[in-house]
């Protein structure tokens, strides 16, 4: 269990190595506003809950269904009662993603989501 943890949360780990992904590109912010990775989530989750309300029903039932995934698990993660940061969210995120084998759902959900080119750079 401690490599496992190791693993995901550790120096090197999967949650450092996909902040580094996840920043690569991000637009600078405004001055005196630092932007997190968390924000961006957010915002992909806003996109993907009015995508549903709008829709009613999407094309791909498995798109679809793993945006729903992703949007509960933000969800759940913003209102536990921690106090544990955007950056600690977004750890959660990850390991909870991993634990489920949601996460590659969910970058590629990402991936393909309008908000992505908003707010990351073109080359990114």
């Amino acid at each position: 269990r401690s490599s496992d943890l190791l693993l995901l949360c550790g120096e090197n780990g999967l949650v450092s190595a996909l902040e580094q992904v996840f920043q690569h590109g991000f637009k600078s912010p405004r001055l005196f506003k630092n932007v997190f990775i968390w924000d961006f989530l957010e915002k992909a989750q806003a996109h993907f809950d009015l995508t549903f309300d709008q829709s009613g029903v999407v094309s791909e039932e498995s798109w679809h269904a793993r945006a729903k995934h992703f949007c509960q698990f933000l969800c759940s993660i913003n209102n536990t009662s921690r106090n544990i940061g955007k950056d600690g969210k977004f750890q959660m995120l990850v390991c909870l993603g991993a634990r489920d084998h949601l996460l590659h759902h969910w970058i590629a959900l990402l991936a393909d989501c309008p908000i992505t080119a908003q707010m990351y750079e073109d080359t990114a």
